[in-house]
């Protein structure tokens, strides 16, 4: 029978925390749809999640998988560890179905290749999934570049080479950003992913590697990432003190990473880690913007002082440059750098 109000709810939240990094999950098909069983956890292995699926009732035991899953706009897609059965994408979309959540499926077999999908068929996403206009030319020009390096993604996953975990966490954050309209950051986020695919790429084996046939991993740890992150304290401090209003999220990032490591969870603090770096990079104009205002600070006030002796005829003179003083100097007190730099024209930096 289809699932009950609350558990619909949950089932929505978890399916909105896989928009921002993989979950595990346990599957066993019902002998009818609506009888599937589908377990999913942030932390909990796939495995127990897998075992956890195989007792619900009215479930086939043969018919079952665990692996990751995650949503890229209304595609689900589970990548499964092992062998997924038969029929699983038709159930699937049924269960979704009859529990009003609309949601196309693609599987992924444990080796990367696609076993079922529904990427390509057209049906329009319903309400819950938060389609977009049509005719949205910005989203239609980065959606046809996210196609194009989903593609060039889904050849390095297959391959196996380079730090696959965080390639599926920095396209996450991507699509993200791309779904709340904020496509500079998406792109910034696309340009490390492809450093990513293209460092892999260019990853040899070395002979010793060759003759045992296996590649050293270059995967990080739990102690990578907090080394990381206290490698990068001191710039996160810089970066917050130029954007005081994002404290908050700063804090709650670095309290993710710490999380995530702690419990071995390292998709969900890669996922943290490069929104990270996006908040340092979001800092960079800011600072420039700071230091350029303070070079000139120093020299309004003297100015000022100085223009006063100024004949009559130059009134209105003084006047523009007193209202342009004090228009940056207000900026600048409340750190907002840039209105502060940009408050100060040419003219009357160069006085």
């Amino acid at each position: 029978m289809p699932l009950d109000m609350e558990s619909v709810k949950e089932l929505k939240q978890l399916l909105g925390l896989a928009r921002k990094a993989p979950l595990n999950f346990g599957l066993a098909l019902g002998k009818k749809p609506e009888n599937t069983a589908l377990v999913i956890h942030r932390k909990k292995d796939g495995e127990l999640l897998y075992k956890q699926a195989r007792k619900a009732d009215g479930v086939e035991v043969a018919k079952s998988c665990y692996g990751t899953l995650m949503v890229d706009g209304s595609l689900l897609t589970f990548t499964c560890e092992i062998d997924p059965p038969a029929g699983m994408k038709k159930k699937c979309r049924a269960f979704f179905s009859d529990n009003k959540i609309s949601m196309k499926v693609a599987i992924l077999g444990p080796d990367g290749s696609e076993f079922e999908s529904d990427k390509k068929e057209t049906e329009q996403p319903e309400a819950d999934v938060d389609p977009v206009p049509d005719g949205d030319p910005v989203k239609d020009k980065w959606d046809a570049f996210a196609e194009k390096v989903r593609d060039k993604l889904e050849t390095a996953l297959k391959a196996g080479k380079g730090d696959t975990q965080k390639m599926r966490a920095v396209w996450a954050f991507a699509t993200e950003k791309a779904e709340a309209g904020n496509y500079d950051s998406a792109k910034q986020a696309i340009a490390a992913l492809l450093k990513l695919i293209a460092e892999a790429g260019t990853k040899r084996k070395t002979q010793a590697q060759e003759q045992s046939g296996t590649v050293v991993s270059d995967t990080q740890t739990s102690k990578d990432l907090l080394q990381e992150l206290k490698d990068k304290l001191d710039q996160i401090k810089a970066a917050l003190a130029l954007m005081p209003d994002r404290v908050g999220e700063g804090k709650q990032l670095i309290a993710d990473i710490t999380q995530g490591a702690k419990d071995n969870d390292l998709d969900f603090a890669r996922v943290a880690m490069t929104k990270i770096d996006m908040l340092i990079r979001d800092a960079v104009p800011l600072g420039k913007a700071r230091k350029e205002f303070k070079m000139a600070e120093g020299r309004i006030s003297s100015r000022a002082a100085a223009m006063s002796d100024l004949p009559p005829e130059f009134s209105d003179l003084l006047a523009d440059y007193r209202k342009i003083a004090a228009t940056a100097l207000d900026a600048a007190d409340a750190k907002d750098w840039l209105a502060a730099q940009k408050a100060l024209p040419g003219w009357v930096r160069a006085l």
